[in-house]
């Protein structure tokens, strides 16, 4: 109730068994993406998805710290600083 009252809609889906979730969840915003993304596990295809859900300008907090030394993932860095 709070976040609706400041305009900001909260959205809880679970992606499970879904064909296409990167497009399921872009439909909810017109394919414009998020502006805000929180990713709360270190895991490598959550967080590659938390990337294509991002709109321009959004922010992306990742906020889960990996078990795994070697926990690397493919992210877009020009897009953090240029889209």
């Amino acid at each position: 109730e709070l976040a609706a009252s400041k305009g900001i809609e909260l959205v809880y889906m679970n992606t499970k068994g879904m064909s296409d979730p990167v497009q399921t969840l872009r439909a909810l915003t017109g394919d414009v993406g998020f502006d805000d993304i929180f990713v709360y596990a270190a895991v490598p295809a959550v967080v590659e998805m938390a990337d294509e859900l991002l709109a321009e300008d959004g922010c992306l907090n990742f906020f889960a710290g990996p078990t795994d030394k070697n926990f690397k993932v493919p992210f877009n860095f020009y897009n953090v600083h240029y889209n």
